[in-house]
């Protein structure tokens, strides 16, 4: 769990500080803005949290979230592979 809150932190203060592309409201459309995304378990009402990563998003012309899937699904892999992932 320190891992994700570092993770968090450090892109709060990246996206605060500039390096971060697009951070913010009024983004415009097209501009990459930059979300998070936690890798976990669920069973029942528990809830164990084993990795987190930045998630680039972009909104398209229409306004939508566009989401990079293939971003997504190299996280989850390096996560798994690096042992983070026990399932």
């Amino acid at each position: 769990m320190q891992l994700v809150l570092l993770n968090m932190a450090d892109h709060r203060l990246r996206s605060q500080f500039g390096a971060g592309a697009g951070v913010g409201a009024g983004a415009a459309a097209g501009t990459p803005i930059t979300a998070g995304i936690l890798f976990g378990a669920q069973v029942g009402q528990r809830v164990e949290i084993f990795n987190s990563s930045e998630m680039a998003l972009a909104i398209g012309p229409d306004g939508s979230v566009l989401v990079d899937e293939a971003f997504v699904r190299q996280q989850k892999d390096l996560s798994e592979c690096a042992g983070a992932n026990p399932s």
